[in-house]
């Protein structure tokens, strides 16, 4: 069974950016993707409970989907 998600997978990076005039910070933590050619890119939007995950590397995007929830920020599923 394919298992990939934030609990088991450490972070490359981690970063708060602070758009213009925005009252709240955005944090990205960057995760290494399953062929390690590319990342997971996740953000958390603070103040309005904002998540999202985006696979960000060809080969696994063709492979891979990204599910949120669930007891942990996100997971990856076989399409």
């Amino acid at each position: 069974m394919f298992e990939y998600n934030d609990r088991i997978i450490k972070p490359l990076e981690e970063s708060k950016l602070y758009p213009k005039d925005a009252n709240y910070a955005t944090s990205i933590t960057l995760y290494p993707c399953p062929c390690g050619k590319g990342v997971i890119e996740y953000c958390n939007v603070s103040g309005f409970d904002d998540r999202y995950a985006i696979i960000r590397c060809n080969e696994c995007n063709k492979k891979y989907t990204v599910r949120m929830g669930c007891g942990y920020a996100w997971e990856l599923i076989e399409k």
